[in-house]
């Protein structure tokens, strides 16, 4: 964790902004790469020295259990602490869809058996594009809890003979959920920044000429759908041009 720590600071300087792909990438990197990377090797190392297990498997299930904890909790602590809001009533509701899809694909034994759990990841990825970094941290947050308590009850599509080897299973669908859902968040909200940048004046943030144009458009073709009356308003300033070029 501390090698983690480090690593973000050095190359973000702040908190990682999850909603941007480079700080999601720098954060995977770091803190779900590099620094269970190193804890696996402290204790596989350990491990084998003292002559309790070898070195591998015993490392790759180490980390895999370590960066699925970095993957799943950190996501949701960050994001809630830097948007302190209540959620929407639609976003609890789309939570709690989301909740009641993965309770019916992991628990039910005929679904589970058709690899209908793997629908959870496309549902997750759709919350996550229509709701942003800080609703698909909470809503891998909450089916990784899903998952993982099933698994250990021995229930659910990754329990099986072996309860360690489910684990490890579980754990890494849990990893394809975390990366596909805050992914998905994070290249929806550089596609929603770019269009705001391409539509509003970048020393004012004013609406632009192309912003115009599509309400325009758009409005014509409701109008042309049912009856109504479109008004538009333009105000012309004496002398504005000079002025503009004189002051910015």
């Amino acid at each position: 964790p501390l090698l983690a720590a480090a690593l973000l600071r050095r190359c973000l300087g702040a908190p990682p902004d999850l909603s941007s792909m480079r700080d999601l990438g720098i954060f995977y990197l770091a803190a779900a790469g590099c620094g269970p990377l190193l804890s696996a090797l402290i204790a596989s190392g350990w491990q084998a020295v003292s002559g309790v297990n070898e070195v591998w498997p015993y490392m790759g299930r180490w980390y895999i259990g370590d960066a699925l904890g970095v993957t799943v909790v950190a996501p949701a602590l960050l994001s809630c602490a830097q948007h302190r809001r209540r959620p929407s009533p639609r976003e609890a509701a789309a939570l709690l869809a989301l909740v009641f899809l993965t309770v019916l694909a992991l628990r039910m034994p005929s679904l589970a058996r058709d690899g209908l759990p793997f629908l959870v990841i496309p549902a997750l990825s759709l919350v996550s594009i229509r709701g942003g970094a800080r609703q698909a941290a909470v809503a891998v947050l909450l089916v990784s809890l899903i998952v993982e308590v099933l698994t250990a009850i021995d229930a659910g599509p990754f329990a099986g003979d072996d309860a360690f080897v489910g684990l490890v299973s579980a754990q890494l669908y849990v990893v394809a959920c975390s990366v596909s859902a805050l992914t998905a968040a994070a290249l929806m909200t550089g596609l929603l920044s770019r269009e705001l940048m391409a539509q509003h004046d970048s020393l004012t943030g004013l609406a632009n000429r192309r912003l115009l144009l599509s309400r325009t458009s758009v409005s014509l073709h409701a109008l042309a759908r049912s009856r109504g009356v479109l008004a538009l308003v333009f105000i012309d300033l004496d002398g504005f041009k000079a002025i503009n070029d004189d002051h910015g």
